[in-house]
């Protein structure tokens, strides 16, 4: 499997393969290493290898030493001589995030007539748009060949929740105007209590639930709170909000499916002071509009994303955090968002349905 782009993407697809599959062995192979293929816990149940150089010697012997059942190519550009050599080899091969303006691009260039060529052996081409399968029609590629399936994206398994937990807690807070701040860094404890103050000036009943990014932060939090004269409920000490309490410190660990699904909006902590944050699926996924900031690491994309759809509302600074979570108290605007926002993962887990279903079929065929 070539690894040009999105590999999160790539990992989540292959995770979920391989639960739907039984047991799967896979080879992901790399032109660079990215920062998202970096972690060692995201990619440790796969190999990890570079691609072979582009001559006959190497794709031959590249591909006599893995000995593949399936190629699967995402994305581009392509390597004609490692793909003519998987042909040659009787690898089936299908081509997933196919786009327009890459359908010509060899290792780097631009090859006139080449795509038909390059295009034409894969069993499968998934795309996400309708120009690129009317281009590849136009091309001459079967047009039952290609499917309009959308872009292969990460599909993260929600957190799981405690129900009788939730229910409990929703009884407590009743019809409270109500966000979560996920992993927050202790530096963001100050931007935090300036958005509350701000927002809470037209909504006083409003809570926060505040998840520090390390669960150790959380008694300093609360003490930082109290000290500016909030009423605050500490997690981890067993206390529970009542109708006083003003934030809740979300310090225990393993609750995060709990607070996302009590929560109709969710700040992507972190995204301010630029510490890092939560996967933007996860709270998508689980119905709650999401505020960020700036600071979006490794799911700029993802974020970006789910800005287009109208699930996700940027800002920059803590008065604008605070106008954002003042406006999203609205039930009809934060439940708008949050459609949007489980509409995108909804179509991510339509497409690694389709592409687990394909690599069902050709191993059924491969192996039968």
């Amino acid at each position: 499997m070539p690894l040009y782009e999105g590999p999160g993407a790539v990992l989540s697809l292959l995770s979920r393969a391989r639960e739907d599959l039984g047991r799967l062995n896979a080879l992901v192979t790399f032109d660079k290493i990215s920062p998202g293929i970096q972690s060692s816990e995201e990619i440790a149940d796969f190999v990890l290898h570079p691609a072979p150089a582009e001559n006959r010697g190497s794709a031959s012997s590249f591909l006599k030493h893995w000995s593949p059942d399936l190629l699967i190519w995402v994305g581009g550009p392509f390597r004609p001589i490692l793909l003519s050599e998987a042909d040659a080899a009787g690898v089936p091969r299908v081509l997933v995030d196919a786009r327009a303006d890459a359908l010509g691009s060899v290792t780097g260039t631009w090859v006139p007539g080449m795509s038909r060529a390059l295009i034409g052996p894969f069993r499968h081409v998934l795309t996400d748009d309708e120009e690129t399968a009317r281009r590849l029609e136009r091309m001459g590629i079967d047009i039952g060949q290609t499917e309009v399936v959308g872009k292969l994206d990460e599909d993260p398994d929600p957190p799981p929740c405690d129900q009788s937990e939730r229910s409990r807690l929703a009884a407590l807070i009743g019809s409270r105007p109500l966000w979560f701040a996920a992993e927050v860094p202790l530096e963001e404890t100050a931007t935090l209590l300036t958005a509350f103050r701000f927002a809470q000036r037209r909504a006083h009943r409003m809570m926060l639930i505040l998840a520090p990014s390390n669960l150790r932060d959380g008694e300093n939090i609360r003490e930082r709170l109290a000290v500016e004269g909030l009423r605050v409920a500490l997690r981890s000490a067993g206390e529970s909000p009542d109708e006083n309490t003003e934030i809740l410190v979300a310090d225990r660990s393993a609750e995060l499916g709990l607070w996302l699904r009590l929560a109709p909006v969710t700040y992507l902590g972190g995204t301010i002071s630029g510490m890092g944050c939560l996967h933007p699926y996860l709270p998508a996924a689980l119905g709650s509009a999401i505020v960020h900031g700036p600071w979006l690491g490794r799911h700029e994309a993802q974020v970006k994303r789910l800005a287009r759809a109208g699930a996700a509302r940027p800002v920059g600074n803590a008065e604008q955090l605070g106008r954002a979570i003042e406006t999203l108290m609205a039930p009809d605007i934060a439940a708008a968002m949050a459609h949007a926002g489980w509409t995108v993962v909804a179509s991510n887990a339509a497409v690694s349905n389709r592409l687990t279903g394909i690599i069902a079929e050709v191993m059924d065929g491969v192996l039968s």
